[in-house]
């Protein structure tokens, strides 16, 4: 891969990986030592209802200012200055205020910061979609996955780790400055300009008849249920793992360590993934992956048990990380396989909408169902759901071609 295509990708995926990993990682823990109940931070998860619904406003990125110079390029970088404003802004006031008085300007704020990274997201993948190879999306979107937890793991776990220390207002500061400096390769990148769309602005037509043409698409009926339950076992499960560590006695730093090194195994096991997905073929890589992704999210009940050794809990950690790394790797490449000339943003961010959507939705209810289980039973059954929806995978490779590994390119 071209090395400063490499450079420029991992910047931008590292850099929405930022807010992100707060919101995910760092947020819930917070909130779980201010006594906030488990119901009530899964709760957390609906600051990122933009990601869910950001399909209602691709087709706007692809055609305003399709054709023209730094098309994608220029969405990029207003849309990052605006979560840099933000999170310069958090760091005028103490956390305390934040999450008291404050609290629902806050929310509205990181509301306002998802919006900006969902839709910073749309033109990033369509980038990604336009510039890769065929032969390269396997590496690419191991960049992908492995910059985007690089940055979640600064982020959340990261930020966790320097709250002991630092405090997290000073925390805010450190995650603007990350932005502002992640913002240089996309400055000195130059987007060659493409074939512009039939029309600059988005047709005066139902919005699902843009989307007609892709649902369309040859294999279309084997991958859809795939890819809207891939990740459902995965969503219910893991925004659970950090409050029960803190139910487990673990401290502010000690969850911070955890998720650190699970979150580097992560980034290496994203590469690898990439390398064994083109070698396996995209369904088998689903598979395998998927299987292990179901093992790891079981081997969490054991912490409750009384496996609380750090042994234990690193090994856990470490290889369900691993394995969400590269069953995130195969799903994003057979999303790539799905799009359309032209309409790379839109294709992939519909996908990546109807994903995260389910995934997203299932994932509300975690916090009920750990409560009403208790963990044990609450994280054998994640394991099992994820080994009841491979079965659409099993499905695709018996329908498949004889011979046919690969998804569609």
């Amino acid at each position: 891969m071209n090395p400063r295509l490499a450079l420029l990708l991992g910047s931008l995926y590292i850099a929405q990986g930022l807010p992100s990993g707060f919101f995910a990682h760092a947020l819930p823990v917070l909130l779980r030592q201010e006594g906030v109940s488990l119901a009530l931070v899964s709760l957390a998860k609906l600051l990122a209802l933009p990601w869910f619904f950001k399909f209602l406003w691709a087709p706007y990125v692809d055609r305003l200012g399709s054709g023209r110079p730094n098309h994608y390029r220029s969405w990029i970088l207003a849309l990052q200055s605006v979560g840099l404003l933000v999170l310069a802004s958090w760091s005028l006031l103490q956390p305390a205020h934040w999450f008291s008085e404050h609290l629902l300007w806050f929310l509205l704020a990181a509301l306002l910061v998802n919006t900006c990274l969902a839709t910073q997201d749309i033109a990033t993948d369509a980038l990604a979609v336009k510039l890769l190879p065929v032969a390269q999306r396997g590496l690419g979107n191991s960049l992908q996955v492995a910059g985007y937890k690089l940055g979640m793991l600064a982020g959340g776990n990261g930020l966790l780790i320097l709250m002991a220390s630092i405090g997290l207002q000073e925390g805010f500061r450190w995650l603007a400055a990350g932005l502002l400096l992640l913002m240089i390769p996309v400055l000195l990148f130059r987007e060659p300009p493409s074939t512009p769309l039939p029309d600059t602005k988005p047709r005066q037509r139902p919005l699902w008849r843009e989307w007609q043409p892709l649902l369309a698409l040859p294999g279309m009926r084997l991958w859809l249920p795939v890819l809207l339950s891939y990740k459902v076992a995965d969503s219910l499960a893991s925004g659970m793992i950090r409050p029960l560590l803190v139910d487990a006695g673990f401290t502010l730093e000690r969850v911070g360590q955890v998720g650190m090194a699970a979150s580097i195994a992560g980034l290496l096991a994203a590469f690898g993934g990439g390398l064994c997905e083109r070698w396996l073929g995209g369904w088998r890589a689903l598979f395998w992956f998927g299987l292990l992704q179901a093992a790891g999210l079981a081997a969490w009940s054991l912490v409750p048990l009384g496996w609380h050794s750090d042994s234990a809990v690193y090994g856990i950690a470490v290889f369900e990380q691993m394995a969400d790394a590269m069953s995130t790797v195969a799903l994003f490449a057979g999303m790539m396989g799905f799009c359309r000339t032209g309409h790379e943003g839109g294709d992939y961010t519909l996908q990546m909408s109807l994903f995260m959507l389910v995934s997203g939705s299932v994932g509300l209810a975690g916090g009920v169902l750990a409560e009403l289980l208790g963990a044990p039973l609450f994280f054998l059954t994640c394991g099992g759901l994820g080994l009841f929806c491979l079965g659409w995978v099993v499905r695709a490779l018996r329908i498949s071609a004889p011979g046919s590994r690969d998804l569609p390119a």
